[in-house]
């Protein structure tokens, strides 16, 4: 029956996460707009290539595949939240696929392909060197190593610390040094396959100089940092040096600091907020998971030496559980939005399931603190077996929820995704004696408005008698929705009332209408998300 707990919680880490895993690897940053428009044919080779995100990211790679196939890279230069790359010369007409991978801010990798013609689209098609097929080892690995690095920072470093304050320092000392240790050599491993995740390689460039300097780019370089330097303080705590109490107080402050330095709580506003929240909630959690396998070797031994522990830890954790709810309810908020995106996104679902192991692990702790826990200080020898059966269980679950919770690594919250979906698109149409940049607010199907800024060949502006703007989408046979700007402050148009109901490539025709004698005509294309 010893290796109940343990196999309880393989067998339903591994349903959960089958049931749980994200079909494909959605976007942590979001892409808004790319020039060409993804689909789109144009008449000549642009000069130049784009793509807008929705935040400043940082790239690995982008590549232009030909249409015979052939991958070129291409320099991409940053300036805000956008990538521009200039377009190799000497290309023919044809079907070409840029594709790209960039690191986004909360440290996750983000690729994609997008495709466009020119002259006419090739006869074969999208070039087969722009697809993108998911790297299941990799993503596996990534999974893993990152489940061993929470049981480690948990269960290791936070019980190290009840080890050296609460509890009498050797109940339980060998496995927690076991789990803290397993925690710093799985740490390494994830940050190799962190690498081989941005760089979008197989398992074997695992050892590759450029694998490992990707893996510690961005944030999680932070992280990867700090939680060494907690298994570190852990480790030395777990010997007779002196000081233990501070390097295990620190070491449990560098858990905290860690996972609040990277992931998606690193991007979510307001930072001043949902950084102390995964801060608190970390640490908590920490105390809570590090507290069994001290607790669990005190009760199996003889005598009155769990009593003072457990005494102190029951005291202690009611408190400690309202600030880990409280804040673990301020990032759900934050990150999930909207009610009902618990059910229809990914991260919402993973929640769910965390929420239902948490509330099971709840329930097992009310119980073992109303039911056991005071005939255990009583030293009743049943309770006491009791309370060990339901501590393993305890362990099993926490288990589970660090498999679970290290699924969020691939699922973007949908803060996030509502963020993008609200970002405005932005194209910029010209013509011989005018141009116009237009931002179309929010850049998703519905309700819409347009603002137009008018210039003339000289990029000085432009004075214009009226703008008559046709938004039409030929792809889904709707005819030109016609609609007249108005002036506004600054020189400008602006458009309102206007509702595009589907989303796709839509075509812009300005009517600009310049003298009582003189008209220019300008049209282009727009990517407008579902």
């Amino acid at each position: 029956m010893r290796h109940g707990p343990a196999a309880g919680a393989a067998l339903l880490a591994l349903v959960l996460v089958l049931g749980l895993w994200p079909a494909a690897a959605p976007a942590h940053a979001s892409l808004l707009a790319v020039r060409p428009a993804d689909g789109t044919t144009v008449a000549s080779a642009p000069a130049s290539l784009s793509l807008e995100f929705n935040e400043q990211v940082a790239p690995v790679t982008v590549t232009l595949v030909t249409p015979d196939g052939r991958a070129l890279p291409l320099r991409a230069d940053v300036e805000g939240p956008q990538l521009n790359m200039p377009m190799p010369s000497g290309l023919g007409n044809g079907t070409y696929g840029l594709s790209w991978r960039v690191i986004s801010a909360d440290g996750h990798p983000v690729g994609g392909t997008t495709i466009f013609s020119v002259g006419a689209p090739s006869s074969g098609g999208v070039p087969a060197a722009a697809a993108e097929a998911m790297d299941w080892p990799v993503r596996t690995g990534v999974w893993l190593t990152r489940v061993l690095t929470y049981a480690g920072l948990f269960a290791g470093v936070g019980g190290v610390f009840f080890l050296r304050w609460l509890g009498d320092g050797t109940s339980g000392l060998r496995a927690v040094r076991a789990v803290t240790i397993v925690g710093l050599v799985a740490l390494p491993i994830e940050v190799a396959f962190q690498g081989l995740d941005v760089l979008d390689q197989s398992p074997a460039s695992l050892f590759a100089p450029a694998t490992w300097q990707a893996g510690m780019s961005s944030s999680f370089g932070l992280f990867a940092g700090l939680a060494l330097i907690g298994f570190a303080l852990a480790l030395v705590a777990t010997v007779r040096v002196g000081y233990e109490r501070l390097w295990s107080a620190l070491g449990l402050l560098c858990v905290g600091a860690a996972l609040a330095a990277t992931g998606h709580a690193s991007t979510a506003d307001p930072q001043w907020l949902t950084r102390p929240a995964v801060f608190i909630h970390t640490e908590v959690a920490a105390f809570w998971a590090g507290a069994l396998l001290p607790l669990g070797a005190l009760l199996r031994g003889a005598g009155d030496a769990a009593i003072g522990p457990l005494r102190r830890f029951s005291a202690a954790i009611p408190a400690l559980l309202f600030l880990l709810l409280a804040a673990g309810a301020t990032l759900a908020i934050v990150q999930v939005g909207a009610p009902a995106e618990l059910v229809e996104s990914d991260y919402g679902r993973v929640l769910i399931a965390k929420l239902v192991l948490v509330a099971a692990l709840l329930g097992l702790s009310a119980f073992n603190r109303f039911r056991l826990t005071k005939p255990a200080l009583a030293d009743s020898g049943l309770a006491r077996r009791q309370l060990v059966r339901s501590i393993g269980v305890e362990l099993a679950i926490m288990l589970a929820i660090f498999a679970v919770v290290a699924l969020w690594r691939f699922t973007p919250p949908p803060r996030a995704l509502l963020e993008a979906m609200a970002q405005p698109v932005s194209l910029e149409l010209s013509g011989k004696e005018a141009m116009a940049e237009v931002t179309v607010t929010p850049g998703r199907a519905g309700p819409v408005t347009a603002d137009i800024t008018l210039m003339g060949a000289d990029m000085g502006p432009l004075q214009a008698q009226g703008v008559t703007v046709d938004f039409s989408n030929p792809a889904k046979k709707i005819e030109p929705i016609e609609r007249e700007a108005k002036p506004a402050p600054g020189g400008k148009w602006h458009l309102d009332g206007l509702t595009l109901p589907v989303g796709g490539t839509w075509r812009i025709e300005l009517d600009i209408l310049v003298s009582d004698f003189k008209e220019i005509d300008l049209s282009d294309q727009v990517d407008i998300r579902p």
